[in-house]
């Protein structure tokens, strides 16, 4: 986790090196911002406050660029001017137009949320560069560089001597910046902000999915006994509805006591805005009855139905996933073969429990709500080969062939 959070992405935030193998943070304006009166600013010495600060700053400055006179004073800059536009025609100007559309609006906010990560990195590759000039083979020449040497390259910014990032290969952030700038150009097209063909269309690029892990019932019992041991009620709770439901992330932790009535869950999905009501089993029904006998002391007790134990709050994704995390070593280190579980692979558990039910794609679907096309490739991935569905083919064939089962029945099977 380290690792992964000494690269996380904000914007004029560094670190430089201070005594004692120390880091220091700083929010760094670029020589633009500082010319119009935002500062250096040293933050906390604790990199994730200092990552909170950061933030704030980003926000304060974001509407101090959009004239809100409050940022102004938090910040001590001058009056604020408009932001300068990017040159029209180039690959940033087709950016701001696509983030400013009602396409982008509409989507769902983690997935805005990744389409921003994509399109920064194209546009720290060729924001300056005329949308005309961006060819076939150019896309081709990111997507290897990407694939070889990963995103930091292009994402890294200089402060104070730092050492320029290690290449880290990461084919599928290569693939999915792709795909952004495909998305991204067949969008201009529609706008009539590009012409020509999509020299992202068809890069000859052939990335499958990283197969998941389908979890056992055996590890859904560990992982819910981790949790209780933790003290993390609530995510053992999340795992055992998130095991029968099969919903993402994000529609789990934002259930409401409301959502949970009349024997089932009412939910509505934040990506496809599908309306589902699933209704639960035994084992869900006593585990959301204990969660929510924690509060029965309170007179008004909280709107949601997963309240974290650490921060007394409906989860936050990035309290979710680091209170997981923790449950998740907890379980490994009496089965490291845990260690690799993660929480969205329930949702492909769920499809494949449900496949091995005999459920067909549209029963599957009105669970998870999954398009049909998505249910059969999960099913590729993983339904079609499980013990329990070699067992249902095998019981199925001998069912269909009353003189092979007989055989079998009486020892007499051939090879």
């Amino acid at each position: 986790m380290g690792a992964a959070m000494a690269w996380e992405k904000i914007r004029y935030f560094v670190e430089r090196p201070g005594r004692a193998g120390k880091r220091r943070h700083f929010w760094q304006p670029s020589e633009h911002l500082r010319s119009l009166g935002w500062k250096l600013a040293r933050l906390s010495d604790d990199r994730e406050q200092a990552l909170a600060e950061a933030r704030r700053l980003n926000r304060a400055l974001d509407d101090w660029r959009k004239g809100l006179a409050a940022s102004v004073e938090e910040s001590g800059a001058p009056l604020p001017v408009p932001a300068p536009l990017p040159k029209e025609g180039t690959v940033a100007a087709l950016i701001a137009a696509y983030k400013a559309s009602e396409e982008y609006a509409a989507l769902a906010e983690k997935t805005r949320h990744s389409y921003r990560l994509n399109l920064g990195v194209i546009e720290r590759w060729a924001g300056d560069v005329p949308v005309r000039a961006i060819t076939a083979a150019r896309v081709q020449n990111l997507y290897k560089g990407i694939r070889a040497k990963g995103t930091r390259h292009l994402l890294w910014q200089p402060a104070g001597g730092e050492d320029r990032p290690a290449p880290a290969p990461a084919p599928s952030a290569a693939a999915a910046v792709v795909r952004a700038l495909s998305l991204l150009w067949t969008w201009g097209r529609r706008a009539g902000l590009c012409t020509g063909d999509n020299p992202a269309e068809k890069p000859g690029i052939k990335v499958r999915a990283a197969k998941g892990r389908i979890w056992t019932a055996a590890e859904v019992d560990a992982m819910v006994a981790a949790a209780d041991r933790a003290g993390l009620h609530s995510i053992g709770t999340a795992i055992v509805i998130n095991e029968w439901l099969g919903q993402r992330e994000g529609d789990i932790i934002r259930l409401t006591r409301r959502q949970y009535r009349d024997g089932a869950f009412h939910i509505r999905q934040s990506k496809r805005g599908a309306e589902l009501e699933l209704p639960h089993s035994p084992r869900v029904a006593a585990r959301v009855a204990a969660e929510l006998a924690r509060f029965d002391d309170l007179d008004i007790p909280p709107a949601h139905i997963l309240i974290s134990e650490v921060s007394g709050a409906a989860y936050t994704t990035d309290r979710f996933v680091k209170d997981f995390a923790k449950v998740r070593a907890a379980a490994a280190a009496a089965n490291p073969g845990m260690a690799g579980l993660q929480f969205m692979h329930l949702r492909h558990t769920a499809v494949t429990r449900l496949f091995e039910a005999e459920c067909e794609l549209p029963l599957i679907a009105s669970i998870t709500g999954h398009t049909l096309k998505h249910c059969a490739e999960i099913i590729d991935r993983y339904g079609g080969r499980t013990r329990k569905m070699a067992r249902l083919a095998t019981d199925k064939r001998l069912a269909a062939e009353p003189r092979q089962s007989e055989a079998f029945k009486a020892g007499e099977g051939g090879e």
